[in-house]
């Protein structure tokens, strides 16, 4: 799945929720997206990243923040590791009905289940492309299927 298939999904069932962890070392840190709340992403500290108007936007900042955030000052040291996307902490949830009466949403835009589950799978695909192919400072591979 491509980022395309994500965009498309989303343009039409943008009321749902995503929970993942990015893992650095021994560290883990949980992160949220609300593709309907503004779409900015939030780590559990409650510390947010808003990057303007649309995924794609929000998508690329958050990696290049996240990036920028574990880039080596100098060569890296054997060992060195970028954050990685933990594709099992994936969950992800349509909002519920009592938050949705009172907002300007509809309830149509609520993804079904069978939705919900194409949404995840094409997010996971996306964090995966974004944060376990190989980079500059990490060699290996860690997307699914490599």
């Amino acid at each position: 799945m491509s980022i395309s298939t994500l965009t498309t999904l989303l343009s039409k069932n943008h009321l749902v929720r995503f929970q993942f962890t990015l893992v650095r070392y021994d560290a883990r840190v949980k992160w949220g997206w609300d593709a309907a709340g503004g779409g900015c992403f939030t780590d559990s500290a409650g510390n947010y990243l808003n990057a303007g108007d649309g995924f794609l936007q929000h998508l690329d900042a958050f990696v290049e923040r996240i990036e920028a955030d574990a880039r080596p000052v100098g060569e890296p040291a054997p060992g060195f590791e970028v954050w990685r996307f933990d594709r099992d902490s994936l969950s992800s949830s349509p909002w519920p009905l009592s938050e949705i009466e009172g907002c300007d949403h509809d309830p149509a835009d609520v993804p079904d289940e069978a939705t919900l589950a194409a949404l995840t799978s094409a997010f996971s695909a996306v964090l995966d492309d974004a944060f376990n192919a190989p980079s500059l400072y990490d060699g290996r591979d860690l997307r699914a299927g490599h």
